[in-house]
């Protein structure tokens, strides 16, 4: 079973009744569509091809729409630009796709994206945020699953670090965590690990980046040992406490999926 920490959006300040009024006025309106449907015993296509059902379903995009511009993206809280907005961003795919035209990769499909003409790729990549130039790269996950976005942090390193961490801490890193939650578990995280380098590693009263870096050399000099492994977990630990403290310090959620 995989586990993926996911940031959730946040509500803008001073948005949050707004924010509310409107999402009831969706519940209202699925509710509605639900009991009509049962109501008609039509199928799912049927039913949505009805005038009633087009015009519920137009005014929830319409609210949704309302809803999503409440909200603050992750990629927003970090300070990444985005393609089509920023020139910054724009400029950075304009060279990507310098650099990878006519390179090689495993895969057709993204062999086929960069061998399009530019202007073609600058229209399909327009609205998507460049997280290589965020400006708080903090917020990016050391590690992260495929299925995911960068702010996100394979929560999966911490399930199998219950020697590290305490089995405690290890089993809750499946729990869906409130910002001060967030908090709460990446200082605990940060001082399980900072003890575990200590009495494995005899690393002890080093500022945060120093004893990541530290342990960073110990997992690349050690290569296949036990220890280097243990080192290479022990700062993944690290890592993941700090990204936990800056998406809750930032007002944000975590979601746990798996």
């Amino acid at each position: 079973m995989g586990l993926d920490w996911v940031v959730e959006y946040k509500i803008r300040p001073g948005k949050e009744k707004e924010f509310s009024e409107n999402s009831a006025q969706i519940q209202a309106l699925f509710e509605a569509l639900e009991a009509a449907q049962h109501e008609s015993g039509l199928g799912d296509e049927e039913f949505k091809a009805l005038p009633d059902t087009i015009e519920k379903l137009t005014k929830v995009a319409a609210i949704q729409a309302r809803l999503d511009a409440l909200l603050i993206s992750p990629y927003e809280t970090i300070g990444a630009p985005m393609i089509g907005r920023d020139e910054r961003a724009t400029r950075f795919i304009c060279d990507k796709a310098a650099e990878m035209r006519g390179v090689k990769t495993d895969s057709k499909n993204i062999d086929g994206f960069w061998s399009q003409d530019l202007g073609d790729i600058i229209k399909q990549t327009t609205g998507q945020y460049v997280s290589e130039l965020a400006t708080h790269q903090e917020g990016l996950g050391a590690v992260t699953g495929i299925a995911v976005g960068p702010t996100s942090f394979r929560g999966k390193v911490i399930g199998y670090c219950g020697d590290i961490v305490g089995d405690d801490l290890a089993a809750r890193a499946y729990d869906d965590m409130l910002p001060d939650e967030l908090i709460s578990y990446g200082e605990q995280l940060i001082e399980a690990s900072t003890r575990f380098a200590r009495d494995k590693f005899r690393l002890e009263g080093m500022a945060y980046s120093d004893l990541v870096e530290s342990l960073d050399g110990l997992a690349k000099a050690g290569t296949e040992s036990g220890d280097a492994r243990a080192a290479d977990d022990t700062a993944l630990c690290l890592k993941a406490g700090r990204w936990c403290i800056f998406w809750g310090e930032n007002g944000h959620s975590m979601h746990a999926w798996y």
